[in-house]
């Protein structure tokens, strides 16, 4: 796999509900990586996705300049994903 492909396989990986406790302290306490993982994760969860958690999480990240956050985030206003579809506030974000 390449470097790309691995990083996605673990942006899609389910988190374990020790992982979700433990990156929702970090993600409190400001840690723009701990944001956009459980970002991530509400937003590629397998059962029921939860566009508005991983909005709020995207939007979190992107306000401590976690640059993967901010394409994330496009892609939520792009299709309308928890929020009302926006192709202006997509493309300022992409």
């Amino acid at each position: 796999m390449s470097d790309d492909e691995n990083r996605l396989a673990e942006e899609m990986r389910p988190l374990t509900e020790d992982e979700i406790r433990t990156l929702t302290v970090l993600a409190d306490k400001g840690d723009g990586k701990a944001q956009l993982r459980l970002g991530q994760s509400y937003l590629f969860e397998k059962r029921v996705p939860d566009y508005s958690r991983a909005y709020r999480y995207f939007r979190k990240a992107a306000d401590q300049d976690v640059v993967r956050a901010y394409y994330y985030l496009g892609e939520l206003y792009y299709h309308g994903w928890g929020i009302a579809r926006n192709l202006d506030s997509a493309i300022e974000f992409f």
